[in-house]
């Protein structure tokens, strides 16, 4: 019977990963963690009231979502320093999905707003369980300052929005560009202080986790959550240990929507204001641009189209645009590969290397060695078979071989062993060998299913370039005897 419970103990702190942590909680830590929760719920009440006038709701709502959204995480995340609560990049995106679905209803606005926090929390529920885990005006009572004005005390309570279902298709599509920017963001975080301090992370939990937090949002009447890169900051530089000081912010901030909320009446929207302001300015990395620019500017192009797209349009959109390029670039370099011919190194016994950058190296007599540097697959194919034949026609004299290094190619669709049969056959007409170097086990396979292994040869195919040079330097010298 313990052996039982300890199992079950153990299946459920897989997707509870509290259940496994908390009962092992390092008491040195409490100190450190009470001092990270008190201090990230000083900053976080105004920043998540901000947050959510950015998002298009009530200042009361940024705080629902805050303390949902930490709690969710803090129990179903792998990350011990990870904040997910009200973002500004989340606030946007929300706002952006939704306003022009809720054609200024103020209500139906936010039914959509926790609608679409709910859907995005559904899709990172799915893709976590599917192990995917491999992304408004705020400024103006008595001396014409525009204030906050009151805000509600006490809890909502946990609910459905109201919406039609001629809705969903309209939160599906835009909670699916909001997922993909905040699996970017919040992964991209954990990995990266689970990197500091030595831990690990479980991408598909984090999904989950992600998931647990925007269904709790939105049943509280919140929005959209991810990852908040400053919280997470503040809480690292107060000395956050573990998720209870997540745990602390949360039952903190529950205790201001309670009984502290009137203290805001008076509180100006302009610092609200001040502080979206700030935060967008901090989303404008500058310095990072300027690395872009020095190191690859493709890259650079992109940062700066996804930056126009999002200033002259919404942030959705911007991001799409730029989605879209990238993948516009990726099939345009995977359709022009580089084809390296290669020579052997000067010195050393088996190595080889391509001849465009070292000149020094040397070729080998009647065989001309090419290696592709990209898989080879539909999109490239007749391009790879088009650069090879121009380097035959070119070499002086022709080679009496080819050897095709395949080492980047971990399969073969359909064009590509078309391709390679038709070459073979068209270089056989004119009387060179096709030889095959770094071919895997799975390409090996798809080989003899298309009958292509009998017609190269068991023979021809080898596991590396010097041992296909070593055999075909044996052969030349055996048939010049």
């Amino acid at each position: 019977m313990p052996i039982k419970i300890q199992k079950l103990g153990q299946q459920l702190s897989r997707y509870a990963p509290i259940i496994g942590w908390l009962p092992a909680y390092p008491r040195d830590a409490l100190r450190s963690d009470l001092i990270s929760g008190v201090t990230v719920w000083g900053v976080m009440v105004p920043v998540a009231m901000a947050y959510a006038q950015m998002a298009g709701v009530p200042p009361e709502n940024g705080l629902y979502a805050a303390f949902a959204a930490l709690l969710a995480y803090a129990i179903f995340g792998t990350s011990r320093h990870l904040k997910v609560t009200a973002s500004s990049t989340m606030a946007a995106m929300s706002a952006a999905v939704v306003v022009a679905m809720a054609g200024g209803d103020s209500d139906r606005y936010l039914q959509l707003t926790a609608a679409l926090a709910l859907t995005v929390g559904v899709l990172l529920l799915l893709a976590g369980i599917a192990r995917l885990g491999f992304i408004s005006d705020f400024l103006l009572d008595q001396y014409g300052v525009s204030i906050v004005g009151a805000i509600p005390t006490g809890l909502p309570t946990p609910g459905l929005p109201s919406i039609s279902l001629t809705d969903l298709p309209y939160l599906i599509t835009g909670a699916l560009g909001i997922v993909f920017l905040a699996v970017g963001e919040s992964l991209g975080s954990a990995r990266a202080f689970a990197v500091k301090y030595r831990y690990e992370i479980n991408p598909d939990q984090e999904l989950i986790a992600l998931g647990a937090a925007n269904l709790s949002a939105g049943l509280f009447q919140g929005f959209t959550v991810d990852a908040s890169l400053s919280s997470t900051a503040t809480a690292d530089e107060a000395g956050a240990r573990t998720q209870l000081s997540s745990i602390v912010s949360a039952v903190l901030i529950i205790i201001t929507v309670m009984v502290l909320a009137p203290l805001f009446h008076n509180l100006p929207n302009a610092v609200l204001g001040a502080i979206v302001i700030a935060s967008v300015i901090g989303l404008m990395n500058v310095p990072e641009l300027r690395r872009y620019y020095a190191s690859n500017r493709v890259d650079f192009v992109l940062a700066m189209v996804a930056l126009l797209g999002v200033v002259s349009t919404d942030v959705l959109t911007g991001l799409l645009i730029a989605v879209f390029l990238s993948l516009v670039i990726i099939l345009y370099r995977a359709s022009r590969p580089h084809l390296a011919v290669l020579g052997k190194v000067p010195g050393q016994k088996a190595a080889y290397g391509d001849l465009e950058r070292h000149p020094e190296n040397l070729l080998v007599p009647g065989l001309l060695i090419v290696r592709l540097d990209a898989p080879l697959y539909f999109l490239n194919a007749n391009v790879a078979r088009s650069q090879l034949l121009d380097l035959i026609l070119s070499s002086q004299p022709a080679p009496l071989a080819v050897l095709f290094d395949l080492g980047a190619s971990a399969d073969l669709d359909i064009a590509s062993l078309d391709m390679l049969k038709n070459l073979v056959v068209e270089l056989d007409e004119i009387g060179i060998d096709v030889l095959l170097a770094q071919v895997r086990g799975s390409v090996r396979d798809r080989l003899r299913q298309a009958s292509l292994m009998t017609e190269i040869g068991e023979d021809r195919i080898y596991l590396s370039v010097a041992a296909a040079v070593q055999d075909f330097e044996q052969r030349n010298q055996e048939e010049n005897k």
